[in-house]
């Protein structure tokens, strides 16, 4: 179980958790990338790498610039 003294509360009302080591080598092993840490993300249970944190609110905050017949494309780079 994650430390509930380390967490983060987000705009969407979720709780940013750090993951243990041993569930973060377990989640390496099945989807590899790049090794920066991760989240889980309450109460869903989503996992994400630590960038997610950066980029979260503002993913939140997006409105949409086209119709919901639309397409678009987000790109993030570093």
């Amino acid at each position: 179980m994650p430390d509930k003294s380390i967490t983060m509360a987000l705009k969407s009302g979720h709780t940013i958790n750090p993951v243990i080591y041993e569930e973060s080598v377990k989640q390496y092993e099945q989807f590899g990338g790049n090794r920066v840490g991760t989240i889980r993300l309450e109460p869903d249970g989503w996992f994400f790498t630590s960038p997610f944190i950066t980029y979260a609110n503002k993913i939140y905050d997006f409105k949409k610039p086209v119709k919901l017949d639309g397409a678009f494309a987000l790109t993030i780079t570093n």
